[in-house]
């Protein structure tokens, strides 16, 4: 699975229009492309931040959104709504686990960092293969994935949550401390942690 992430600047003054285009015309003509697997959309309000996340099934079907007027509709489509140009980057998608819990994810933790290029093999597979069984213990949680860029070695994980309680208590859990510990063999620095509103989530159920 392959993801696009978009971030850019919003006008909080025409959110509620632009959650409304996004519901209304961006999902809707994202579902007609073949190989969409899902979305996520990522809001700070306080800061007026956002990051729109669509999932592909493969590569050529990421890269088909490229080659004709799909992408650029898509942007033009929300255009009123940007204060900057939005930034776009390209992720394979190592891992991408879904939980039991029937509760739609209302808040995510980004977690950011840069994979040695040597071990990021050994990290994808400790992330699947520890840290995702030890959030499936935690309450609240409804899903994660990891994104990786091979080339430059940039990751993002991203753990969904039901409730805000949950995710604000994990931040000084000993489960989150653990979870961070269990990848710094494998990360060239410290990873940076934020915080967002889920206004959107959209799992297809598309296979890795």
């Amino acid at each position: 699975m392959e993801a696009r992430v978009i971030s850019l600047e919003f006008d909080r003054l025409h959110l509620a229009g632009g959650l409304r285009i996004y519901h209304e015309e961006v999902i809707p003509a994202a579902k007609q492309q073949a190989g969409f697997a899902g979305a996520l959309l990522l809001l700070d309000r306080d800061i007026g931040h956002a990051s729109s996340i669509s999932f592909w099934q493969s590569a050529g079907a990421l890269a088909a959104t490229d080659t004709g007027s799909y992408f650029p509709d898509q942007i033009k489509r929300l255009q009123k709504v940007f204060t900057t140009s939005p930034e776009r980057e390209d992720y394979e998608v190592g891992v991408f686990a879904r939980s039991e819990n029937p509760q739609p994810p209302k808040f995510a933790r980004v977690v950011r960092a840069t994979f040695h290029s040597s071990r990021a093999d050994e990290g994808v597979k400790v992330y699947e293969q520890t840290l995702i069984a030890n959030a499936r213990k935690q309450q609240g949680f409804t899903a994660a994935l990891l994104m990786i860029q091979r080339g430059t070695g940039k990751g993002i994980s991203i753990s969904l949550w039901d409730n805000e309680d949950t995710l604000s208590g994990g931040e000084i859990s000993p489960y989150y401390i653990g979870q961070i510990f269990k990848l710094i063999p494998f990360v060239a620095s410290l990873p940076d942690r934020e915080q967002y509103e889920v206004g959107f989530y959209l799992d297809t159920g598309a296979p890795i």
